[in-house]
């Protein structure tokens, strides 16, 4: 448990953890396989390769979604702030 400076979690700081939606595999959309979506290729770091499959998760769930954000943000278990900022870092959206 995270601890705050008096020690001790708040229980106001508590009911907003417990209130957040968190998503599970049960309440995320399957995907089926596609090229895509593949197993990484092995070529570049790991960090290129996870940035390669983020971006195209992120666009196959906007696609999905018929470009709403606000949806794909919810497939995938995301704010639609943060969707926005990883659209930004993939250069997925112009802004």
């Amino acid at each position: 448990m995270r601890m705050g400076r008096s020690g001790l979690t708040s229980p106001i700081r508590l009911r907003r953890k417990a209130a957040r939606p968190h998503a599970t595999s049960e309440s995320l959309p399957r995907l089926s396989a596609s090229p895509e979506l593949s197993a990484p290729t092995g070529t570049g770091t790991l960090r290129e390769q996870v940035a390669a499959f983020e971006r195209s998760l992120i666009a196959r769930a906007l696609e999905e979604a018929g470009g709403n954000q606000s949806e794909a943000a919810r497939r995938l278990g995301l704010t639609r702030v943060t969707l926005i900022d990883k659209l930004k870092r993939h250069g997925l959206r112009k802004g």
